[in-house]
């Protein structure tokens, strides 16, 4: 039904080799319109988070290679006492949008990463 909200949630996983770099990416549908409150990592070993951005560019943190999110900044495991993370306002992903985290293995073995947003979608169309 259109207009109707409710729950959702956006999942993504990427598989990095040693020292490698990956993307995860959580699209929405031409006819969608997501508004995320949550979101929350599982990973095999650690990583870094390089850039957050839309498919416009928008971004959504200065971090960069440089200066990079480190994992061990973020509640990692399920059973982290703060995960998953909320946002302070609506992570919004516009119809036929998406939302991409570069990331970085820094482990120095192959690594899954794994993610979840945690939100409502709307149908725009009957």
């Amino acid at each position: 039904m259109a207009g109707t909200k409710r729950p959702y949630l956006l999942t993504d996983s990427v598989a990095l080799s040693a020292n490698g770099s990956g993307e995860l990416t959580f699209r929405v549908g031409a006819n969608e319109h997501f508004e995320g409150h949550k979101i929350a990592f599982v990973k095999t070993s650690t990583f870094s988070i390089t850039t957050i951005k839309n498919d416009s560019g928008l971004p959504f943190t200065n971090a960069d290679t440089d200066d990079p999110i480190t994992s061990t900044l973020l509640p990692t495991t399920i059973t982290d006492q703060n995960n998953p993370i909320e946002f302070d306002a609506v992570l919004v992903i516009e119809k036929n949008d998406a939302l991409t985290i570069q990331v970085l293995d820094t482990s120095g073995s192959s690594n899954t990463l794994r993610a979840v947003i945690y939100g409502t979608i709307e149908s725009l169309t009957t």
